[in-house]
């Protein structure tokens, strides 16, 4: 399956829910999201094109394989193959005896609402650690001529998107964090 999104960083949530609700967006998610995602040993074929990623999903866990990412503008794209399974430690313990390793260990509080049956927004707030990231928005559509309507439905544009990826996001954050300081 395609993954089609953009972030839209730095949202005021309260004003961002008034819209969805404004707009009939239905609230299906509201929980703690806990993500670690692994290194590829260096010998695997395109490990630098891949993320590999189990992830906690209120009860549901969930693995998801990516592939790289494709840019159309400021919109990512990637291969996305996710699949629930049964228990998060032992398939932690299964990856890692197998040589993964963990690069990076994340907790967000997440709202995922949908809307048409051909949209997803996904408003994160980072926890602990990364609680330095402001608020984000993803929006998630089935298809790439989405993205502009329910950007602007947002009373956003387009320039005001990003295609980060995790990593991609932290750096930023953390670069900016770094400057601050300096200045």
């Amino acid at each position: 399956m395609k993954e089609i999104e953009v972030k839209i960083l730095e949202v005021n949530v309260t004003n961002l829910e008034k819209k969805l609700f404004s707009l009939n967006a239905n609230l299906v998610f509201s929980d703690v999201l806990e993500a670690v995602y692994f290194n590829l040993p260096l010998n695997f074929p395109n490990a630098q094109n891949m993320t590999i990623r189990i992830r906690k999903e209120g009860n549901i866990n969930v693995l998801t394989l990516k592939t790289a990412k494709e840019q159309v503008d400021n919109i990512k794209i990637r291969e996305e193959i996710e699949t629930e399974f049964e228990n998060f430690e032992n398939l932690y313990k299964i990856l890692t005896t197998l040589g993964l390793t963990e690069r990076l260990h994340i907790k967000k509080y997440r709202k995922i609402y949908e809307l048409n049956n051909e949209v997803k927004f996904m408003i994160d707030i980072h926890l602990d650690d990364l609680s330095y990231i402001p608020p984000l928005l993803e929006i998630e559509v089935k298809d790439v001529s989405l993205i502009e309507k329910y950007v602007q439905l947002l009373d956003f544009n387009m320039e005001q998107c990003c295609n980060f990826n995790v990593f991609e996001l932290i750096n930023n954050y953390s670069t900016k964090i770094h400057k601050e300081k300096d200045i």
